[in-house]
């Protein structure tokens, strides 16, 4: 597997860790997080086995569309109640 696949591994392991150690900032952003992980991981697995891949070959349009995600996660209004457990959350 190519490094950034190893990258997004990683990402996603990180992720899943702080999200159990109760850290807020990945709590809010646990989605975008987990989908760039992901991203990155499906697209080194590719690479390693094609030789080729979106991230390695069409590198802009792979920055824009990460770009992208990461605007609408930073845009998005966040919600006042949690959707999994229907508790009240704090306006910040």
């Amino acid at each position: 597997m190519k490094r950034h696949g190893w990258l997004g591994l990683g990402l996603m392991l990180a992720a899943e860790i702080l999200l159990y150690g109760d850290v807020r900032a990945v709590a809010t952003f646990f989605t975008p997080l987990m989908w760039t992980g992901y991203i990155l991981f499906a697209d080194g697995i590719v690479a390693a086995r094609d030789g080729k891949s979106w991230l390695t070959t069409r590198r802009r349009e792979f920055v824009s569309a990460l770009a992208a995600e990461c605007q609408s996660a930073l845009t998005s209004p966040r919600p006042l109640q949690d959707p999994i457990w229907g508790a009240g959350m704090e306006k910040a």
